[in-house]
């Protein structure tokens, strides 16, 4: 976890991968992770955006 981001009813995780690199998870709800922090995540491709280094959606 490099950062935590509450805002109201949602986090958003920022976290350094080492195999994807940089990622942004939104969780429902308050989820409290410090930085620096070992999260275990599996994404649902069915709810997952990738974009490229130019910022354009990735199908």
């Amino acid at each position: 976890v490099v950062h935590a981001e509450h805002l109201g009813a949602d986090t958003n995780l920022y976290l350094d991968c080492e195999k994807a690199g940089l990622l942004t998870v939104r969780i429902f709800g308050v989820y409290n992770a410090e930085p620096g922090s070992t999260l275990y995540a599996t994404p649902d491709p069915a709810k997952t955006y990738r974009f490229g280094a130019d910022g354009k959606v990735l199908k």
